[in-house]
């Protein structure tokens, strides 16, 4: 039997041997969605029970059982024993020879890691370590019976310590098919598998160590089965897309963007702006994480010629998903403080949003039309606006805290839209700002705005008269200005753009 590579665990784990090539060791760290984390503990729990002795379930750690006679027998078993050869020493752990034989040749592979590993100061040091796994061998795998087409499974779901990694190392080895959950971080095996026996799958991001049977009680059971060509097609997707710089449709619908700004001229902007983000300069992908290119630019002033200015404004216009707006109104102000201020129950100790209280507000039904993964991206990319203290130039306290949620709450269904059709390797949604006026922005809208930056949207104000505005608020670090020769007050684009008759030519 050998360690084997899983396609979806959740699945592979309950097929038949006949029906694979080995068992499976898998690490799942993380968790994306905490509903769909609680199914799939309430699932793993349900269908393991019904495995009677076929399974073993760890809830949080290893319990050690008291048995000071089978340890004395141990310890003396090693001195008289080559440990180094133990594979093909006898060894009588528990009543089932098979299991016996299994553990032997488990422990001659993974001894030896241990000793690397750890370095043991003394044999007495290096025999503890492996009574342990013997007594746990003993507690945990005595009524294990071994079937013809049946691998037994091992779950072991919360924080481990470094000698319970190695038990399921042995388990592992000795045939077991084993699923480590941590909602956190995984150090531990790290450390440990430096040959790499289990698989790693890892979520973006991470989840509270919540008690096994909470979860399992929140959750609910359900089973699914994928098919064939489903697969075959997962296969084909694994072939044509990893690596290749070719990239699906919504490959990454629940990954995470990070804005790279463009550092740009006129002619750079009207080149890449309508092109998908994996054609742009600075693009890439690490894991789930998409580094989207984008502008943030201020065009201020025009171009001597006007009627140059108006085409270039004309071709920022015309793209598929953006939005122009003549203003700096950006925000829906229409609340009160009641409301706005029935928000704070929302906010954790931190500062940071509490997401389940947000999502349980009164105020939140508008959004809660949107996908589950994208509610959750916009809640973490208002946390992380919140935390880039030099992108604006002011304070924010929590007044202004409250200010962006409560935008966000309210937000134009068209600046919705444009999130929501946002694949983050395709085309970048826009918006094209045009100030004709002296208007200057609020501290609410200019938050705004860095939020839909962060989130990876493209953003041009233009302001043809050459006032300062958005520089008010929005640190030139972030903001990428490119200055025009000439500077027109009052440009009404309606009218400009209004071909005149002959007469008016003629006469005009």
């Amino acid at each position: 039997m050998s360690i084997i590579k899983a396609n979806n665990i959740y699945e592979d784990i309950f097929k038949t041997l006949s029906l694979r090539e080995g068992n499976y060791f898998c690490r799942v760290i993380g968790v994306r969605n905490e509903q769909d984390y609680n199914n799939t503990i309430a699932f793993l729990d349900s269908k393991l029970k019904e495995l009677d002795n076929e399974s073993i379930i760890f809830t949080s750690t290893i319990p050690n059982p008291y048995n000071e006679d089978l340890v004395r027998s141990i310890m003396d078993k090693l001195d008289k024993i080559n440990v180094n050869n133990i594979g093909n020493e006898y060894i009588d752990i528990v009543s089932c020879n098979e299991t016996n034989e299994k553990m032997a040749k488990a422990l001659s592979i993974l001894i030896p890691i241990a000793i690397q590993n750890e370095a043991f100061q003394n044999k007495t040091i290096r025999n503890n370590f492996i009574t342990k796994l013997m007594i746990w061998t003993n507690e945990y795998v005595e009524d294990i019976q071994w079937q013809e087409d049946v691998s037994p499974k091992c779950l072991y779901y919360g924080k481990i310590k470094k000698y319970e990694g190695y038990f399921l190392m042995l388990l592992a080895l000795m045939g077991f098919d084993v699923l480590y959950l941590n909602p956190q971080k995984d150090s531990i095996f790290q450390a440990i598998d430096k040959k790499e026996f289990s698989q790693l799958i890892e979520e973006e991001e991470s989840g509270e160590i919540i008690d096994y049977y909470t979860r399992v009680s929140s959750g609910a059971v359900i089973e699914k089965v994928t098919t064939y060509a489903k697969q075959a097609s997962q296969e084909l997707d694994k072939t044509l897309y990893n690596g290749t710089g070719i990239y699906k449709p919504w490959q990454y619908i629940n990954g995470f963007t990070k804005p790279v700004i463009m550092n740009s001229i006129i002619e750079d902007m009207l080149t890449y702006w309508d092109e998908p983000s994996r054609l742009r300069p600075g693009f890439r992908t690490e894991k789930d994480l998409v580094y989207t290119p984008i502008f943030f630019n201020k065009v201020s002033g025009v171009y001597s010629n006007l009627s140059e200015y108006i085409d270039v404004v004309n071709s920022l216009r015309k793209v598929r998903f953006s939005i122009f707006v003549e203003s700096t109104n950006l925000s829906n102000k229409d609340y009160n403080n009641q409301e706005l201020y029935s928000l704070a129950f929302c906010l954790n100790r931190d500062k940071s949003i509490n997401k389940e209280a947000l999502k349980s507000h009164e105020m939140f039904g508008r959004l809660k039309i949107l996908r589950s993964e994208l509610q959750d991206f916009i809640i973490d990319k208002i946390d992380e606006t919140l935390c880039q203290k030099r992108l604006f130039n002011f304070d924010i306290d929590d007044k202004k805290i409250l200010k962006l949620i409560i935008s966000v709450l309210l937000l134009d269904d068209n600046v919705l839209t444009l999130i929501d059709c946002y694949d983050y390797t395709a085309s970048i949604p826009k918006i094209i700002i045009y100030l004709k006026n002296r208007e200057t922005f609020e501290d609410e809208d200019a938050l705004l705005l860095g939020l839909l930056h962060r989130i990876g949207l493209d953003i041009v104000i233009l302001t043809p008269n050459g006032t300062d505005n958005i520089e008010l608020k929005v640190s030139t670090d972030y903001l990428n200005v490119i200055r025009l020769e000439d500077i027109a007050f009052d440009l009404d684009l309606d009218k400009k753009n209004k071909r005149k008759s002959f007469f008016e030519k003629l006469f005009g």
